[in-house]
């Protein structure tokens, strides 16, 4: 690939490309980068049937529900062009998603004290921004280091959102058939319910960690599997506390595996995220420089992220 015609033109075209907005660009954007790959990989590797072979480049079939996307990010390290290949699940962007099928839950079973309706939930949506959710979401609030998206729940009841989980008083604005669960920690909670979910999953989960290639490794896994195998990865890179609550409860139970990334930066981090994930399986791709700084020393960041596999 270092020799092939994307040397120069991914990496200039890409950047013009980019300095546009919009969705519509950005899907042309993909779909460039995409023709412009596989022509690149014809003349580099000298493949004639890749369309056949690489079935990474295709919206590939096997995954429940979900829509896919296909994007290339194109970048150089030492002196040769590196070619990431990201499939991700449209349904899961801007952290919102569709909870699997087979959840369905009320206020009340999540914990903490209920106000107003004990609403039926069957979606989770945590990005005020997300344009489409179901009509049962639930808008999970949480104050950030630098947000707090307690300030958008007016917005999100006006859009058509009733069942909210908060960490603050939530009676001043508190609507007729309007519910909410006060908790200390809005992220615990949902990680709690994430942890449930998986306990009644009964396919087999595969848990990937490592400094470097965890999605590229998740997809390339996920890819080569048959194509009649029931499968489900967690969208893009969704490897962070939140992100791997989200990925957990978007499965519907009739998965035979799922790929879940599973991402740390600091001490601590590994703990709460096995305790949600159990994987049965673990790949570690890399242990490279990535937060080294967060560690005493890379002896600790190995037994770190070695927790994710105590118990697989």
């Amino acid at each position: 690939i270092a020799h092939c015609v994307a040397r120069k033109q991914l990496i200039n075209c890409g950047d013009d490309l980019r300095k546009t907005s919009g969705t519509q660009n950005a899907i042309h954007f993909r779909h460039f980068l995409q023709d412009l790959l596989l022509i690149s990989l014809r003349k580099a590797a000298g493949y004639k049937d890749l369309a056949d072979q690489a079935l990474l480049l295709q919206p590939a079939g096997g995954l429940i529900g979900v829509g896919l996307g296909v994007g290339f990010m194109a970048g150089f390290a030492h002196g040769m062009v590196q070619v990431e290949i990201e499939i991700f699940h449209t349904a899961g962007l801007q952290h919102g998603g569709k909870i699997g099928a087979d959840i369905r839950f009320g206020l009340k079973e999540i914990g903490g004290e209920l106000v107003g309706e004990d609403l039926l939930v069957t979606s989770v949506v945590t990005d005020s921004r997300t344009s489409v959710f179901a009509a049962e979401a639930l808008f999970v609030a949480m104050c950030g280091k630098t947000h707090d998206s307690h300030d958008y729940i007016p917005e999100m009841m006006q859009r058509g959102v009733q069942a909210f989980l908060v960490e603050r008083d939530c009676s001043a604005w508190l609507a007729e058939g309007v519910g909410c669960v006060r908790v200390s920690n809005s992220l615990e909670a949902l990680q709690r319910l994430a942890a449930a979910h998986r306990q009644s999953f009964s396919g087999r989960i595969v848990g990937i960690t490592g400094s470097n290639g965890k999605t590229i490794v998740k997809e390339w896994i996920a890819r080569s599997l048959p194509a009649d195998t029931k499968l489900f990865t967690s969208p893009m890179s969704y490897n962070s506390q939140l992100g791997v609550a989200l990925s957990l409860l978007m499965l519907q139970g009739q998965e035979e595996v799922a790929f879940i990334e599973a991402g740390i930066s600091e001490p601590g981090e590994m703990e709460r995220l096995e305790a949600m994930i159990r994987p049965d399986i673990v790949v570690v791709t890399s242990i490279g420089d990535a937060h080294s700084a967060n560690f005493a020393s890379e002896r600790a960041k190995i037994e770190e992220k070695l927790l994710l596999a105590r118990r697989a």
